[in-house]
């Protein structure tokens, strides 16, 4: 038979041991603060292995619990640098249609490191970019039939190029759109 005052000392042993979620955890408060920190920013929305340790630095974590902190909630698969870069490449190009460069500047912005950044735009076709810039300049183009040629011109390439497209790009496209806008507003105009 055991004893109730050891049994009783080994569970207020075991109980400093549990943080106040009820997990066991052998972790010293500041790390599991640091934990809570960053999976608090990570509900939020995807962030950069860089942007979460910059958060804490912020926060004026001590630099061990930090690296404690980003280790364990990397084993728990929940930062990955390039899983984000690849996802806001996605969205960045397909739904905002933004060129390589500008999409660059973003994952820069980020703090994802620059060869992840290069992996994750390979998988972006130039062909691809310049099919995105000529359907966002016809669009556009629809909107600007009444303006001046030149105007419209200016405003159409300034529009691609706060997009990040390239200049020749933007003026190849800009010129294509507002010509075929012109020729469809005067074949309506026509058929009326």
């Amino acid at each position: 038979m055991t004893n109730p005052e050891s049994l009783i000392e080994d569970l207020r042993k075991q109980l400093e041991n549990v943080d106040g979620s009820g997990f066991f955890t052998t972790q010293p408060k500041v790390v599991r603060q640091a934990i809570n920190r960053l999976m608090h920013q990570l509900s939020r929305g995807g962030k950069s292995e860089k942007q979460l340790r910059d958060y804490l630095i912020k926060r004026e974590t001590e630099p061990e619990a930090i690296e404690t902190a980003i280790e364990t909630v990397r084993g728990y698969g929940l930062i990955d640098d390039l899983a984000l870069a690849q996802s806001i490449v996605r969205v960045k190009s397909e739904v905002q249609r933004l060129s390589k460069s500008r999409i660059r500047g973003i994952l820069n912005t980020k703090g994802i490191p620059q060869d992840v950044t290069a992996e994750a735009l390979s998988t972006l076709d130039s062909s691809l970019e310049v099919e995105a810039a000529q359907q966002l300049a016809r669009a556009r183009a629809k909107r600007l039939v009444g303006v001046e040629k030149q105007a419209a011109l200016r405003r159409l390439v300034g529009f691609l190029q706060r997009r990040g497209y390239s200049a020749s790009l933007s003026f190849s496209a800009a010129r294509e759109a507002l010509d075929s806008a012109v020729k469809l507003a005067s074949n309506d105009e026509f058929n009326l």
